[in-house]
């Protein structure tokens, strides 16, 4: 099993998130995350970092206008 993991994501701490329209607390946290590597740990398994492929492999699949979406959406919302 490979475990790929960046320090960034433990800056992912959403307090809710949508489903079927309706507002749900989110599980996601930095101390889940934490928990998880201890847990990868325990079992061996290292953490590796993720390689950069840079945009050529999102343009590939996605359309100029989708990636625009994404990378202005967070500050215009």
């Amino acid at each position: 099993m490979r475990a790929i993991y960046h320090p960034d994501q433990a800056g992912h701490d959403p307090s809710f998130f949508l489903v079927k329209g309706r507002v749900e607390r989110s599980k996601d946290s930095p101390d889940r995350v934490e928990h998880l590597l201890a847990g990868l740990a325990q079992l061996g398994l290292p953490v590796e970092m993720p390689q950069d492929f840079g945009m050529g492999p999102i343009a590939a699949v996605h359309s100029p206008e989708y990636l625009q979406y994404f990378t202005s959406a967070y500050d215009r919302w």
